[in-house]
Parts: C-alpha cells; structure tokens; sequence
C-alpha cells in the first residue's frame, strides 16, 4: 500500500504521458524512486531506500523530509507522508482507494494492513535490482520505440515494453486502462 500511495502521487503531479508511463516508479542504487516530479517552479521525488528503511522525499531547492519504513498502519503512513509533503510546501490530493487488489480500504482508514519486514523488503529489491540490469541489457539492443524499465506499483510488476510500429488492433469492451492509448485528461 505504500507505493501505491507514493505512485498515486507521481500520478497525479506528473504530465501525462502514452502507456501511462508517468506513473511507474524506477529502481535505483538504494531502493524504488519515482524519479523527478514537477511542482511549481521545481521538482522533487520521493525513495523509498531499502537500505536504511526509510521514505526520503527531496526538492529541488534542497529540502529533504524522511520518515523510517516501520510496521505501522497504511492509514498513519498516508497521514505522515501527506503531512512531510506539506511540510516542504507540496499540496497534491490522491484518490485514496488502492487499485489492483480484492476488498481494498482507503488508504486513510486502512488500519488493518500494518506489517513492514526489513529483511524482505530489501530481499525483494535486490531481486528487483537484477532483473533491472537484465532488462536494461534486454531494451538496450532494439531499434525500436521501447519504454524504460519501471515497476508498475499496483501489480508489483517490473516490466520493459517494446513496440513494432504498427498500429494495435481495437479491443472491444476496453477499458481506460487497456485500450489503445489515446486517451486524454
């Protein structure tokens, strides 16, 4: 729930882009970031480093606000973040529902879900850090249109995408997320 709250924020800050590329977080050297955000006159990005165990948002004016990676309740983790983000004069507004997962609770009143392990935490993001590489190597050799690597916080999914050229046929009963994208907002 945690990087979904934090995606949901890139979301909502970040221009929009084709394949909802603007939404993905990337990993990096410590963790998951969401790389820079545009906020008024600047940027900023939220890490989550999965060395320290901690949540690191930095401005571009060189403001920094942490807050330690803890078992605690997503309803708390939200609150905390929403107030650090504030703190450094940064007002953004989420829908607070978690997508891609049965029976979600708004992030502000889930008290049910309050388990954070370290170790399985930074387990998972070395893994995360290996199939990185053999993704990047993997893009690395096509000509063609290809996405970054990026890590899709409501599925758990690292994933590259590569792209002929050629025009996607329609999908009858698509929705906004799997259709063809040409979407605007």
């Amino acid at each position: 729930m945690y990087t979904q709250i934090v995606g949901k924020i890139r979301l909502a800050l970040s221009p929009r882009t084709n394949h909802w590329w603007e939404s993905p977080l990337y990993v990096d050297a410590r963790g998951l970031t969401t790389s820079a955000i545009p906020y008024g006159s600047g940027t900023f990005e939220i890490r989550f480093n999965f060395i320290q165990h901690c949540v690191v948002v930095q401005t571009s004016e060189g403001k920094v606000w942490a807050m330690p990676l803890k078992p605690r309740a997503v309803a708390d983790f939200y609150a905390d973040l929403m107030k650090g983000l504030g703190s450094l004069g940064i007002d953004v507004s989420i829908w607070r529902m978690p997508v891609e997962i049965p029976d979600p609770i708004p992030f502000d009143r889930d008290r049910s879900h309050t388990s954070y392990d370290p170790e399985q935490a930074s387990r998972f993001w070395r893994i995360l850090t290996g199939v990185d590489t053999v993704l990047k190597e993997f893009r690395a050799r096509f000509i063609g249109k290809c996405s970054p690597v990026h890590f899709f916080w409501g599925s758990f999914d690292l994933a590259v995408s590569r792209f002929s050229g050629r025009r996607a046929p329609e999908r009858v009963g698509a929705d906004v997320i799997t259709a063809r994208p040409t979407r605007t907002r």
